[in-house]
């Protein structure tokens, strides 16, 4: 049994909250409010059901001592960790992995990154870390460098994608965006890296999160991203995955005031693919 008397500075926090401060493993708050929900703690000597109970100074709070195994084992984190501090995690998302607590179980999601979208993704260690990054995304000073296998070849070699993205239209189970005279403020610069007769490498830096962004300016563009079959449904070039991965990140760390760069190998099949639509 694991037991702790709460300070004057924890005062006012939810249990849940509690019971992650004190835990030296990376449990999510999801997780602890599932175990309280399992009978798994007291305060003050009373089982608590309600993991937003909220606690005074002095309460006795207590954590059975088999509580990991009634839990049962906790997912692990399925993916290749970059970077990892007291505060956060960031790894290198496959595609094919859905941006939820579901499979990040003992993180906080600090932003999303399409299913099919590969690449660097941060998690934070806490709730507190996870609003400092999510106000770093708010204020835009998070620097985001995408790679995109795109079909086709721009006319030029560089510019920046100004629009507003709005709903175009809702089907079961998804959303296609566009761009129109209304909707949220949507920015992307683009570089072109390589061209060749079928297909084209492109470097996007989004100044903005809208959803779906550089897949649809990409697509305005005239270059659509190879893979996206939801954008481009006709296409003629058959591709396994959608080849849009979030290739570096950097920001001034929120806690250490130290710059932070990272970098997510760039997933073989770009480049086997690339070659391939050359060869052709």
């Amino acid at each position: 049994m694991s037991t702790w008397s709460v300070t004057p500075k924890e005062d006012g926090l939810r249990l849940i909250y509690f019971l992650q401060s004190k835990s030296k493993t990376r449990y999510s708050a999801r997780f602890w409010k599932r175990a309280v929900e399992k009978n798994l703690c007291k305060v003050n000597g009373k089982r608590e059901r309600f993991g937003s109970k909220v606690l005074k100074e002095k309460d006795r709070v207590e954590l059975e001592k088999n509580w990991a195994e009634r839990m049962g084992e906790v997912p692990s984190l399925s993916c290749t960790i970059l970077y990892e501090d007291e505060h956060l995690v960031i790894v290198d998302k496959p595609s094919g992995i859905v941006s939820d607590e579901d499979h990040f179980p003992s993180l906080f999601l600090t932003h999303r990154l399409d299913k099919e979208t590969s690449g660097v993704f941060i998690l934070a260690k806490n709730q507190v870390a996870k609003e400092a990054i999510m106000k770093l995304f708010k204020e835009r000073a998070i620097s985001k460098s995408y790679l995109a296998l795109v079909e086709g070849s721009p006319k030029k070699d560089s510019g920046t994608i100004k629009s507003h993205l709005s709903r175009k239209s809702i089907y079961q189970g998804g959303t296609l965006w566009g761009s129109s005279p209304i909707g949220l403020e949507a920015i992307t610069e683009w570089e072109c890296l390589q061209r060749n007769p079928e297909t084209s490498l492109i470097l996007c830096k989004p100044k903005t999160g809208r959803m779906h962004q550089i897949r649809v300016h990409l697509k305005e563009m005239g270059c659509p991203i190879l893979g996206d079959y939801q954008y481009n449904p006709s296409s003629k070039l058959s591709a396994s995955r959608l080849h849009l991965h979030a290739w570096k990140i950097e920001f001034m760390h929120p806690f250490y005031s130290q710059p932070v760069s990272i970098e997510a190998p760039i997933p073989e099949i770009f480049s086997a693919e690339f070659l391939l639509t050359h060869s052709g």
